[in-house]
């Protein structure tokens, strides 16, 4: 009796972890199918929440008039190139490695030119009496 339930709870332990695989396969980003494999959903994510950040960044920097008109214009083109080349890079449902090192070189470039526009100390068309650059 004490061999069957040894048998049986080894064949338990079997199944258990066999079917714990099958479903970390099947899971999207761990593995599965036409994913990216581990992590895959993290890199997107990674990528997706910088570029959020620099849109408001963007838009914050314009509003205050810290980015003049044709600053703000090309930070945004940037970005735009930017959600281009993001899409274009997930066609194949995944973020190969280097697509995601482009795609971090990328955002990082346009993250360090729109600090460098918005504190180069020209005044964009919004700055009005709240610019902290008037009185020099």
């Amino acid at each position: 009796m004490k061999f069957q339930a040894a048998a049986f709870a080894a064949v338990a332990a079997a199944l258990v972890t066999l079917g714990a695989a099958g479903a970390a396969e099947a899971r999207p980003g761990h593995g599965g199918p036409g994913w990216g494999g581990p992590g895959h959903f993290h890199k997107v994510a990674i990528v997706n929440r910088r570029i959020a950040n620099q849109q408001r960044r963007i838009r914050r920097a314009a509003r205050q008039g810290r980015l003049t008109r044709g600053e703000a214009r090309r930070v945004r083109f940037q970005l735009s190139h930017i959600r281009h080349v993001r899409a274009r890079s997930l066609r194949d449902r995944r973020l190969s490695p280097g697509e995601f090192q482009h795609l971090r070189r990328l955002l990082d470039r346009n993250s360090h030119r729109i600090a460098r526009f918005a504190n180069n100390r020209r005044i964009g068309p919004r700055a009005g009496s709240l610019s902290r650059y008037n009185g020099f």
